[in-house]
């Protein structure tokens, strides 16, 4: 575990810089088969990105952004990730290109964001540029961001590291492992608590209250009957709403006179005379997943699913336990993550390039190209911040891909 000997911002250059990054869907629509797509709306404001010439059939530039700087026509902007000299790359081998492999995203609140990679990076956007903060010893997987100042971030063998800031000073990072040696997929804010799982067994970040800096297992009911019950753990998120939710897929083993049970599973945050625990709530699926859900956010105070690959359709459980069904227009790929800024917009990405959105109304393709191009390359996460105007700040990060999409309001 090395803290970065040099914490120097990229420089985002407006050129004519060359990428081949385009259309992230399954179909791969090209931008001159959609003769009525409008041009972007002039709230979407642009990051600084990479300028890439896309020749006679780029996207014309969003009307917000400066000149010569492309975004897509559904405003997400290309940015550039930091150079080889701009920080300590530690062990890696001297000759190779670093390569970031961005695995999660987290939006805090004033407007910064946080990356991980399974090169070990943790990435930090600040003043409309990357750089990398931290360099772990082990794969990162997971980021949650506190604030702009204050960043969770867990990967390999139980490793979580807590990093904090005070004004005018360097980044301070303080060991907060688990005890499990398997790897942390899960870890989650909310106000004064910290949530982490690892090998299917969910964790809490004890508080002073609680006697001291330490993880506390926390039981996941399982609803299910028969042979040793148990959960498996997919997904932990927490949504605009502030509510923080629990993924998974419930089953037992079944040996005789008793019915094997293998059903997606969703537990939502409660507390009651002030015990913190999860509840699962109704969710119906009529087919065996032996996946559970393997993609889940919270739309309308409710969570949405993908229950198997490709995510043909999404899956809304309602109040009374009965559950909907909408259909994405995905018939391949592979899906990795969801994220939802309030009832009428929603997210889904993965490999190798797809990005659905949800309208209000249908899942349909979310336009992310700047040239004809498409994306090959796999999306791992989706994440933003929506603040009390109703503004978006929005991430879509994956293999030497970050896509930035704001909207003000």
């Amino acid at each position: 575990m090395r803290p970065a000997r040099t914490l120097i911002f990229a420089v985002l250059v407006g050129g004519a810089a060359r990428a081949a990054i385009g259309c992230a869907e399954d179909g791969f629509t090209s931008l001159d088969q959609a003769d009525a797509a409008p041009e972007p709306d002039s709230s979407v404001v642009a990051s600084p990105p990479v300028v890439e010439d896309g020749g006679d059939d780029a996207v014309p530039e969003d009307a917000s952004a400066d000149a010569g700087v492309p975004c897509s026509r559904d405003g997400f902007c290309h940015t550039r990730l930091p150079g080889r000299d701009t920080f300590d790359a530690g062990d890696l081998a001297p000759d190779l290109d670093v390569s970031f492999d961005l695995v999660d995203v987290s939006v805090a609140p004033g407007g910064a964001a946080w990356a991980v990679t399974t090169g070990g990076h943790l990435l930090e956007w600040r003043d409309e540029a990357w750089s990398v903060a931290y360099v772990a010893g082990t794969a990162l997987r997971k980021v949650w961001a506190a604030s702009d100042d204050d960043v969770w971030f867990a990967g390999n063998s139980g490793f979580v590291m807590h990093g904090t800031r005070a004004a005018g000073a360097p980044m301070v990072f303080e060991d907060a492992k688990l005890t499990a040696t398997l790897p942390v997929l899960g870890l989650v804010g909310f106000e004064d608590e910290i949530w982490a799982y690892a090998n299917n067994v969910l964790y809490r970040r004890a508080s002073p209250a609680d006697g001291g800096a330490a993880w506390i297992a926390t039981p996941v009911p399982v609803s299910v009957q028969g042979t040793s019950p148990a959960a498996q753990l997919t997904g932990l998120w927490r949504g605009p709403t502030g509510q923080v939710w629990l993924a998974g897929r419930v089953y037992n083993s079944c040996f005789s006179g008793c019915v094997y049970v293998s059903r997606p599973a969703i537990w939502k945050r409660t507390t009651v005379d002030s015990v913190v625990s999860f509840d699962e709530i109704p969710f119906t699926y009529d087919a065996v997943s032996y996946t559970g859900v393997i993609a889940s956010a919270e739309r309308a105070d409710r969570p949405f699913a993908c229950i198997g690959q490709p995510c043909s359709s999404v899956l809304q459980p309602a109040e009374d336990g009965s559950t909907s069904a909408e259909l994405t227009g995905l018939s391949e790929g592979q899906i990795e993550a969801a994220w939802a800024s309030g009832p009428d917009e929603a997210w889904l990405v993965g490999s190798p390039g797809v990005v659905r959105r949800w309208n209000g109304t249908e899942w349909t393709y979310a336009r992310v190209t700047v040239t004809n191009a498409p994306i090959v390359k796999p999306l791992h996460a989706v994440s933003g911040y929506v603040d009390a105007s109703g503004s978006i700040d929005m991430w879509i990060v994956g293999k030497d891909t970050a896509l930035h999409r704001k909207v003000t309001k």
